[in-house]
C-alpha cells in the first residue's frame, strides 16, 4: 500500500513527448479521435486522454476495459470498496456525447475485466465467475447470456481481455485447464500456460503465453500483451512468433496501422519502504512507480516513443471520438446522482465551489486511531472481510471522494511483500467521530502466522499517524473448496 498515490497528472498535464509519438497523436487529431487510457486499483484509477500536450485526467473512477462503437462508450467499473472489485456483482457504464447514459449493476457476476460493444449487445468478461457474458439492456429488464465458461465458478484460469472488432471473437486467459488454479501453476514455475481462446469453438488460437492480455489482429497475425514476459508477442497464423520487449508488465494494447500503443505497468513489489518509528508499521517511503504508454513500430520491432501517465495500474487503450471524450468528461453532471454528490460535498466543505477536488490534509490533522476488530483465523488464498474501526483524531472530515481520497490500506508482512490493497470509507468521518468499516482483505496463499498491518492514507499526500498491526493465523485452504 502506498502512502503517495498517483494524482500528479491532475495538476501537471505536461509530459515530454517524442517526435514519432507526437506525430501519431496528431494523426488521431486529424481523424477526430483522442487516445483514452483506463486505469484501476492502486491509486484509484480512472480515465485519461493522451494528447499532444500530455495527459488530461478525465475522472478518477477505477476502470478496467473500455470500448466504443462511434456512438457510445462503455466501461467496466472497478469500484467496490473504493478500489476493489466485488466477486458477486459488477457495474458497466455507458456514455454518449452528453455524459452518462446508463449505469448498470449486474448481479451474480463480478470482477469485470474487459468489455466490448458487439452490435446491439455488450459482451463482458467476469474473472470472478470465469464467464464471458452477453448483455442486452433494452427496456426495464436487462438480459444476460453466458457465451463461454469453464464451469469452475471461480477464478481458476483468469479470463481477462476480449479481442476488439476482430473475428473470431476471442478471450485471453492465464491458463486453459480449470482443474488447477493459475496461481498454483505459477507457484510451480509454469509460466507458459497462457492462451487465447476462440469463443465460437472453445479451442485455443494461441498458446504458450505468460499472463496474456489484449489480443488484437494485425495483418495476418495476432498481437498480444504478453504481460508475464514483459513484452508484446506477435504470432502469425502459421505459428511463427516474435517478441518486442516492453520493460514491464504489458497490459493494454491498441494497434493503429503498423504502430502499437502499449500500456506498461510497474512491478507490484518494486516500492521502497520505511519503518514508522512510533509503532513499527511500515509504509512505502515514496510514490509507487507509475505506468507508461509505449509507441512501438511493429514492422521494425522497435519502441519509438514513451509517455508517463499519472496512474499506477494501466489496463486499456482506445481511440475515442472527441465528442464522446467530452461526454466522458461530463460524466453524470446532468444527473440526479451527481447533484446529490455535489450537495453532499458542499455540506462537508461549504467553502468549496469545485464539486470534485478535495484539498490535501495537513500533517497535524492526518491523525487517526485504527483498530482491527476481527483477528480470527483466516483461510489461505481467500478474500476475508475484516471489521476495522477508524477514529478521526484530526480537525478535517475524512472521506473517499475527490482527487485526494482517504482510504484504509492493508498489507501483509513488514512491507507488503505478501500482498497489499485498500478500501474506501463507507461514510465521511468528522472530527472526533468513529466509523466501523468492512474491509475486504486478500489472504496470502501460505499458511502460518503472518503480520497484518492497517493504516489510513490520503492519495497523493501521505499516511496518517496511528497505523496498527497484528498477528493473524492463516489456515491451509480446504482442498475440496
Amino acid at each position: 500500500m502506498s502512502n503517495d498515490f498517483a494524482v500528479l497528472g491532475m495538476r501537471e498535464h505536461d509530459r515530454p513527448i517524442s517526435a514519432p509519438m507526437r506525430a501519431a497523436l496528431e494523426q488521431f487529431v486529424d481523424e477526430g479521435v483522442v487516445l483514452v487510457v483506463s486505469s484501476f486499483g492502486r491509486g484509484g484509477g480512472g480515465l485519461g486522454a493522451i494528447v499532444t500536450e500530455g495527459i488530461d485526467v478525465l475522472d478518477r473512477i477505477s476502470t478496467k476495459g473500455i470500448d466504443c462503437d462511434g456512438q457510445m462508450v462503455v466501461r467496466a467499473i472497478d469500484s467496490v470498496g473504493g478500489v476493489r472489485s466485488g466477486p458477486k456483482w459488477g457495474e458497466i457504464a455507458l456514455y454518449d456525447g452528453e455524459g452518462l447514459v446508463r449505469l448498470e449493476r449486474i448481479d451474480g457476476v463480478g470482477d469485470l475485466h474487459d468489455v466490448l460493444i458487439d452490435g446491439d449487445s455488450v459482451v463482458f468478461v467476469s474473472s470472478a465467475s470465469e464467464q464471458v457474458i452477453r448483455y442486452r439492456g433494452d427496456g426495464l429488464r436487462s438480459s444476460l447470456e453466458v457465451i463461454h465458461e469453464t464451469g469452475s465458478g471461480t477464478d481458476m484460469v483468469h479470463f481477462n481481455c476480449l479481442s476488439r472488432g476482430d473475428r473470431p471473437l476471442a478471450v485471453s486467459a492465464f491458463a486453459r485447464d480449470a482443474s488447477r488454479s493459475w496461481r498454483a501453476e505459477q507457484d510451480l514455475g509454469r509460466t507458459d500456460r497462457g492462451v487465447v481462446i476462440d469463443l465460437d469453438s472453445g479451442e485455443p488460437i494461441v498458446e504458450g503465453l505468460s499472463q496474456p492480455h489484449s489480443p488484437r489482429r494485425w495483418r495476418d497475425c495476432w498481437v498480444l500483451a504478453d504481460a508475464g514476459n514483459g513484452c508484446i508477442t506477435i504470432v502469425g497464423d502459421g505459428g511463427l512468433r516474435r517478441s518486442i520487449d516492453c520493460g514491464g508488465f504489458a497490459r493494454g494494447l491498441h494497434v493503429h496501422g503498423d504502430l502499437a500503443w502499449v500500456g506498461v505497468a510497474p512491478e507490484r513489489m518494486s516500492m521502497n519502504v520505511t519503518v514508522d518509528p512510533s509503532g513499527g508499521a511500515t509504509f512505502p517511503s515514496s510514490m509507487p512507480l507509475l505506468s507508461r504508454v509505449l509507441l512501438i513500430d511493429l514492422v521494425e520491432g522497435l519502441v519509438i516513443g514513451e509517455i508517463g501517465i499519472p496512474f499506477v495500474e494501466v489496463y486499456d487503450l482506445l481511440p475515442v471520438p472527441s465528442g464522446l471524450v467530452a461526454g466522458l468528461g461530463a460524466g453524470a453532471s446532468a444527473s440526479a446522482l451527481r447533484l446529490l454528490e455535489r450537495a453532499a460535498i458542499e455540506r462537508l466543505w461549504p467553502d468549496r465551489t469545485d464539486p470534485v477536488a478535495v484539498e490535501p490534509i495537513d500533517d497535524n490533522d492526518r491523525d487517526v486511531g485504527i483498530e482491527i476488530l476481527h483477528q480470527g483465523p483466516m483461510r489461505a488464498g481467500s478474500t476475508t472481510t475484516i471489521e476495522v474501526k477508524v477514529t478521526n483524531r484530526g480537525g478535517f472530515t475524512l472521506a473517499s471522494v475527490g482527487s485526494n481520497r482517504v482510504l484504509v490500506g492493508w498489507w501483509w508482512g513488514q512491507s507488503g511483500e505478501a500482498g497489499r490493497g485498500a478500501c474506501g470509507l463507507v461514510a465521511p468521518i468528522g472530527p472526533g467521530e468513529t466509523v466501523t468499516i468492512l474491509c475486504p482483505v486478500d489472504v496470502p496463499d501460505r499458511a502460518g502466522i503472518q503480520r497484518l498491518g492497517l493504516g489510513v492514507i490520503q492519495e497523493g499526500v501521505g499516511p496518517f499517524g496511528g497505523s496498527t498491526a497484528c498477528a493473524v493465523s492463516i489456515e491451509t485452504a480446504d482442498v475440496d473448496d
